[in-house]
């Protein structure tokens, strides 16, 4: 330990303590000499303990807020839409599981699926305005048959998408229909001739997205090696 002694001014001092890479100010008393008579106590501790260090500013930051599972929704649903003459190619999902249960509103937030809750016909639809905060272009998806659903094939439907105006435009569609009614297809045309086509899945739990990369023919696809 070095101390260093330095009178600021008459009847006072600051002496410069230096322990364990810690510089430490104290205050005292000086004589009208200029010189202390007080001696400074040892200090506490082990060699190399600079012990506890308090640091100002707010609360630590937090992770997302997480939703009690007893309270949360149950299940996925996810609509993948592409309207080419509107410039939309996006997917609008909601996994209920990341929502209270008394947070859902078919007006705001919500999803919904035959092969979650039932129904004869197949019928799914997402709904989300956050959406809009984020500039998405696409707020909610609708996908139903006209009959029921009861096995694998291709039905008429209807799909119905609202854009970020939450303008609705509906599409006369044809709707394959997977085992289970759990995924599907669809393709359709509304009363000006746009098309909308695009894909649906609903589940128990959430799926992760994936990319896919399009090879043109004749393309030569890079090898990789495993890590």
């Amino acid at each position: 330990m070095r101390v260093a002694r330095a009178c600021g001014g008459p009847g006072g001092k600051l002496i410069f303590r230096i322990a364990s890479g810690l510089l430490i100010v104290v205050a005292t008393a000086c004589g009208s000499s200029g010189e202390s008579s007080d001696t400074l106590d040892p200090l506490q501790g082990t060699p190399g303990d600079t012990g506890s260090v308090t640091t100002l500013g707010g609360p630590a930051p937090t992770g997302p807020a997480t939703v009690d599972p007893a309270a949360a929704g149950a299940g996925f649903v996810s609509v993948h839409v592409e309207v080419a003459n509107a410039g939309i190619d996006e997917t609008v999902s909601l996994d209920r599981a990341s929502v209270r249960r008394d947070e859902l509103d078919p007006l705001s937030l919500d999803a919904s699926c035959s092969a979650l809750d039932g129904g004869d016909a197949m019928a799914l639809s997402v709904i989300d305005l956050r959406r809009l905060a984020s500039g998405g272009q696409v707020v909610s998806a609708a996908v139903r048959t006209d009959e029921a659903a009861t096995s694998p094939g291709e039905y008429d439907g209807t799909v119905e998408i609202a854009d970020a105006s939450q303008l609705t435009t509906s599409y006369e569609s044809t709707i394959v229909v997977d085992e289970g009614g759990w995924s599907g297809s669809f393709e359709g045309v509304d009363e000006r001739g746009g098309v909308a086509k695009g894909t649906f899945v609903c589940s128990q739990q959430a799926i992760a997205p994936t990319t896919t990369i399009a090879i043109e023919v004749g393309e030569e696809v890079p090898e990789t090696s495993a890590p």
